[in-house]
C-alpha cells in the first residue's frame, strides 16, 4: 500500500493495484489525477453532504460524509413531504 504518492508513477502503480484486486467492483472508470491534484481541487466534494432545498430554502442538511452520510434521512424527509402534499 502506498500511503502518500510522491510521483505520478506511484499513482499509476496504486491504480494498477486497485484494478487487479478481484474483491473490488469499481462502478466506473478509474482516473489518475496529476501530482498537483488539479481534478481534486476542481471537482472534489469534501466533506460529502446531502441537502434538500425547496424554493431556495434548505429544508434538510445531512451529516458530513462519509461517516454521517445517511441516505435514509433524505428518503424519509422526501416521503413525509410527499405524504403532506398528496
Amino acid at each position: 500500500m502506498i500511503k502518500r504518492h510522491v510521483s505520478l508513477q506511484e499513482r499509476i502503480l496504486a491504480a494498477e493495484i486497485l484494478l487487479e484486486d478481484d474483491n473490488l467492483d469499481l462502478p466506473g472508470t478509474l482516473y489518475i489525477d496529476k501530482m498537483e491534484n488539479e481534478a481534486e481541487r476542481l471537482y472534489g466534494a469534501w466533506p460529502e453532504r446531502l441537502y434538500v432545498v425547496l424554493d431556495g430554502v434548505v429544508k434538510l442538511e445531512g451529516g458530513e460524509g462519509p461517516h454521517d452520510y445517511d441516505l435514509t434521512k433524505v428518503r424519509d424527509w422526501l416521503e413525509e413531504f410527499r405524504r403532506k402534499t398528496d
